[in-house]
């Protein structure tokens, strides 16, 4: 088992063992510490992602990458195209860089959608007096992106938009804000599983997409930043890093 992270993003590594794919060994080992816990299957290349608190998920930006470096560490792929299984369906990814080690992932996004189609889209919820609007994508796993002038508020509030009913804990929420001056954007994801993450690649991609459909960015690849660092991105795929850390060590 080895540990990597993408943007910060956390995990831990391992090749695919039956016995082993399950919630308790996955919280037993990332102990509330990473993020996630990817299972590696080989050909055909397939991630199986948990979240730390042992909930199974279907795509993530920053796990497939570190997945991508985990394989090329152990020369178990050559080339740099390669495609991944996931429960989101295959995912295309391209080493575009060995050092440092970046890959693109072209994303699956599906147009902009509610979970109920009877919801308005976007969906106005209040919280503590404020009202937020937020817009349903789904970009491998279901986001609801906030975007905001008021940051301090919607951080405050992001645990309880996750919590809103119909949400059902199921959706990751993504805060976003572009700033005035600088047209800077900035994302934080209160992420399923998780709570806050450093950063998320498939928040970042229904960021852009939410940002792209309001006519806020034109269709071009942009950065955005997040607590875990710069991310590049443009219409349905994300470039960011991996990095490996060190072999996980049972305390």
């Amino acid at each position: 088992m080895e540990i990597y992270h993408g943007s910060n993003n956390t995990f831990i590594i391992a090749p695919y063992q039956k016995r082993w794919d399950n919630a308790h060994i996955v919280k037993q080992y990332c102990k509330g510490e990473y993020d996630g816990f990817i299972f590696v299957k080989r050909n055909p290349l397939e991630m199986i992602i948990y979240n730390q608190d042992g909930s199974l998920a279907t795509m993530c930006g920053n796990g497939i990458r570190c997945l991508i470096h985990y394989c090329y560490r152990h020369q178990w792929i050559t080339e740099l195209k390669n495609d991944v299984i996931t429960g989101s369906g295959v995912v295309h990814t391209q080493i575009v860089s060995i050092n440092p080690f970046l890959v693109r992932v072209d994303m699956p996004v599906n147009d902009l959608e509610t979970l109920n189609p009877a919801i308005a889209f976007p969906l106005w919820i209040d919280i503590h007096h404020q009202t937020y609007p937020v817009y349903l994508i789904h970009t491998g796993v279901w986001h609801g992106v906030v975007i905001v002038s008021n940051w301090d508020s919607a951080i405050a509030d992001a645990p309880y938009i996750y919590q809103y009913p119909p949400f059902e804990h199921y959706v990751n929420i993504d805060i976003v804000k572009q700033e005035e001056d600088t047209k800077q954007i900035v994302i934080k994801t209160y992420e399923r599983g998780v709570g806050f993450t450093a950063t998320c690649g498939t928040g970042i991609m229904a960021a852009y997409a939410v940002l792209l459909r309001l006519g806020l960015i034109q269709p071009q690849e942009i950065q955005m930043q997040s607590d875990g660092g710069w991310m590049r991105v443009g219409k349905n795929y994300i470039v960011g890093p991996s990095c490996f850390i060190q072999t996980y060590i049972e305390s």
